[in-house]
């Protein structure tokens, strides 16, 4: 992780209509490395080998639940380790 700011294309209605599919959006990969994530942040992290775009809905010791903002389009992911957050979307 040399740079601290990577490009990411969004896939998917998920988190419609805040993101849309085809947006890119800038990502902090380095937002958590001295604070914590917060809840209502939205996040790229990693889960099943994907990357994946959700809001922080809750945060507890060493993990993260999010969900989408399309409540009709959203996959349940549940929970997701701290560690597997690629970073904090801008914007």
């Amino acid at each position: 992780m040399i740079f601290p700011f990577s490009r990411y294309k969004i896939v998917g209605h998920s988190m419609s209509p805040t993101l849309k599919p085809g947006q890119t959006v800038w990502v902090f990969q380095w937002a958590y490395l001295f604070s914590k994530p917060q809840a209502g942040e939205v996040v790229v992290f990693e889960k099943e080998g994907k990357e994946m775009v959700k809001r922080i809905t809750e945060v507890r010791d060493n993990a993260i639940t999010v969900v989408g903002d399309n409540k009709v389009d959203s996959l349940e992911v549940g929970s997701v380790p701290v560690r597997n957050i690629v970073g904090r979307v801008l914007g």
